[in-house]
């Protein structure tokens, strides 16, 4: 049986930052209305960055964390299930295929 998102991201967190690619768009998501829309969203989160990131808590349910958007802050949460790909600094991580967003393709039409 795969780890836990939960359990990938708390391991990835030992040796630094961990970037979490997410898609943003289902309602449970938290984020600037801005990204809301956004299957593609990747943020950074861990201890001692800077601009730090407050109140950043891994739970059982998602990630909640408040981080600067633009430079306000939001409180934001994230669910595991909105996540699909996270990396460390090293570079290693893991990708859950099955929950990545669909890729839409719009047909490309030649004039003749």
């Amino acid at each position: 049986m795969p780890p836990s998102k939960r359990d990938v991201f708390e391991h990835l967190l030992l040796n630094g930052p961990v970037w979490i690619q997410l898609d943003a768009r289902p309602y449970e998501v938290e984020v600037p209305e801005k990204h809301k829309s956004d299957p593609y969203l990747v943020l950074m989160l861990g201890y001692g960055l800077e601009p730090p990131v407050y109140n950043f808590l891994p739970t059982d349910r998602g990630i909640l964390a408040n981080v600067k958007f633009d430079g306000k802050r939001k409180d934001c949460f994230v669910p595991w299930s909105a996540i699909y790909e996270m990396r460390g600094e090293e570079g290693l991580g893991m990708k859950w295929q099955e929950d990545r967003p669909r890729a839409r393709f719009v047909p490309y039409l030649r004039l003749v």
